[in-house]
This record gives C-alpha cells, structure tokens and sequence, in this order.
C-alpha cells in the first residue's frame, strides 16, 4: 500500500497516522524508541504490507504488470491502488466512524496530524512530509495528472529501470481492470485492519 492507503487505514487516530507513516522510515526494533500508540502504528503499517503481499488479487494486478515492469510492478501496484482509492474514497468508511468525510478533508487532516507531530519525524521522513504537502499528493492520487506526476517521479528515482514512464498509459490502457482489483481487495484490509486495532 502506498501514503493514501496506509493513511485511509489508520482510522483517523493520530497516533496511528504517525506511526503508519513511519512504518517506510523506521527498521527493525527501532519502533521501540516511540511512545506506545505510534509504535503501535509503526507494526500496523508492517501488517499491512505483509497482508497485502500475500494477497491473491494483489499477486493478481502485480502479474497484469510483470511483463513489462518486472520487480517495480508492486510498487507500480501501490500507486495504482492509491488513485483508485481516491476515486472511490466516499465508499469506504470503518465501523467505528459515524461521519462522512471527503478526500480533501482527509488530507488536511493528515497534513495537520504531521505538522503537530513533525519533530517527531526522522529527517527523511520530515522532508517527504513536507513535499506531500506542498504538492497536495494525497487529493492529486485521485486524479489522473496526478498519477502521471507520481508515476513519473518513480521513474526517475528507480536506478535500473528504464521504461517505467510507460506505467502511465499501461494505467490507462488497463484500467477497468485494475479497478475490479482494488474494488475486490480493499474491503478485505478494511476488515483485516479493524481486527488489527481492536487487538
């Protein structure tokens, strides 16, 4: 799961929000170092990944994208999943929440929770918050030209890659089905999440 994702699965707990977005940044039993709740976050955000990994509609949309952008189709996937998240983010809600929110009431939300929580943040962490931010990634995932920022700056920051550019139109050339993905898969981490949080 990418930002969009992890963040929709913190269930609005800033807490949770923190550490699940620190989950990229912090290794090992490093998570220690943080107060109970963000710890709690951090191995949320592992769980997640590795629910995810195992997933047969995941291993699914991963193998629509082999052939053509070998060991980067999860990371493609993840981003993929984040678009189609945004596109459809009135449907989803946990249990728990009795309110309705939108996309961009969501992401002043997390922008918020990171500026009160920024000095907790690694460096690295600090700066990738602050060009989310800036650049407003989280509403822009559900938006094409977003994608094609995002997909773009993958391309430049992958090392060995050479035609992950292409990942764009390969969205849009497969797009209704990799919509049926992730509208099968999210209401399944949905649910294993709940259960996660009420451990």
């Amino acid at each position: 799961m990418n930002f969009l994702a992890h963040f929709f699965l913190s269930n609005r707990i800033e807490n949770i929000v923190v550490g699940n977005f620190l989950g990229d940044f912090v290794r090992g039993k490093k998570y220690q170092d943080y107060p109970k709740e963000i710890s709690k976050g951090i191995m949320l955000h592992r769980h997640i990944d590795t629910f995810t990994d195992k997933h047969p509609i995941i291993l699914q949309t991963n193998k629509r994208l082999h052939a053509d952008f070998g060991k980067y189709a999860p990371v493609i996937t993840d981003i993929y999943y984040d678009h189609f998240l945004g596109r459809h983010f009135d449907k989803y809600k946990f249990e728990s929440q009795s309110e309705n929110y939108n996309l961009v009431e969501f992401s002043t939300f997390i922008y918020q929770t990171l500026e009160k929580n920024y000095e907790v943040l690694p460096s690295l962490a600090q700066h990738i918050f602050l060009r989310m931010q800036r650049q407003d990634w989280l509403t822009n995932y559900a938006t094409l030209y977003g994608m094609e920022q995002s997909l773009n700056g993958l391309s430049h920051r992958a090392k060995y890659a050479t035609n992950l550019h292409e990942s764009y139109n390969f969205l849009k050339q497969n797009y209704s089905d990799i919509e049926k993905d992730f509208l099968l898969f999210f209401p399944d981490i949905i649910q294993f999440v709940q259960k996660k949080l009420n451990e």
